[in-house]
């Protein structure tokens, strides 16, 4: 086991069976759940919420009840947990960043929540504050660096027989398996299109009925996302899930994440929280 993951068990261990209330861990219902409540909050240099956030403010106000071990600053987290490949991505897993002029140092993290989307608490761009966002959009794509999983693999249990989550295209309703859509559900897109049918992976694949916002629909095979049979109502094609539309697709500008190009004095001032942060008294960081 990573000795990163030595940290998570004795708090686990704790909560399973030194109260009488007992449940068992799960990623969806610890992290996932509480940090889609959370969506919408302002971003806040230096601040871990509860009303406002950092990228690492939030990462460490959801995980540090869990894991106390947790770094504060999006770099430190280059080395915390174990590396994971991104084609084996399980929710509650981080992604790091290089989105500053230095594209060698990490300046932002992200939560991993399924369905190729993350929350995160965004300080530029054309989207900010705690945001939902798809990593394979122009942006995220061009600017990961990494990802690391921070639970032992065995602690994070999501599937669900029936739950309600929102990933960046829309609303899931229905069964979840490792974290991703699975089996039959109904996914409410957020361009008003509505999808029933079957998942797997996250993607549409199956029997299902794909309705258009215009009231046109289609009911038939779909494999990966995309439409089997070349007979469509009015002659539609795509789904939304499809279609690259996110407004991070073309944006080339800089997100500060808690990597900031920093002022002599706000330098000073997170230096001075990172030691009381190691000290055990550190509050939010001062404006």
């Amino acid at each position: 086991m990573n000795p990163k993951h030595r940290s998570v068990l004795p708090i686990l261990l704790l909560i399973l069976t030194g109260g009488l209330q007992v449940f068992a861990f799960n990623v969806h219902d610890q992290i996932i759940s509480p940090a889609q409540k959370l969506k919408g909050a302002p971003y806040s240099f230096g601040d871990e919420g509860p009303r406002a956030f950092d990228c690492s403010g939030l990462v460490y106000y959801l995980y540090k009840p869990y894991i106390p071990s947790i770094p504060r600053t999006s770099r430190d987290y280059r080395n915390f947990g174990s590396p994971v490949d991104s084609e084996e991505l399980l929710p509650g897993d981080l992604l790091l960043f290089a989105t500053t002029n230095n594209r060698g140092i990490v300046s932002h993290v992200a939560i991993y929540i399924g369905q190729e989307s993350v929350i995160h608490a965004v300080s530029n761009g054309p989207e900010t504050g705690v945001i939902i966002s798809r990593i394979d959009s122009g942006y995220w794509r061009r600017t990961f660096h990494s990802a690391r999983r921070v639970f032992d693999e065995s602690l994070q249990s999501t599937d669900r027989e029936q739950t309600s989550i929102e990933f960046e295209r829309g609303l899931y309703t229905g069964p979840l398996k490792n974290g991703e859509p699975s089996g039959t559900g109904t996914m409410r897109l957020k361009n008003g299109d509505t999808y029933q049918g079957e998942f797997r992976d996250g993607l549409f694949h199956g029997q299902g009925t794909y309705t258009w916002s215009s009231g046109k629909s289609y009911s038939g095979r779909f494999e990966k996302g995309e439409i089997l049979e070349t007979q469509k109502q009015g002659g539609e094609s795509e789904t939304y899930m499809e279609k690259k539309d996110s407004p991070w697709e073309t944006w080339d500008g800089e997100v500060y994440g808690d990597f900031k190009e920093w002022r002599e004095q706000e330098e000073s001032a997170f230096e001075a929280f990172k030691a009381r942060d190691k000290a055990g008294t550190a509050g939010n960081m001062p404006r």
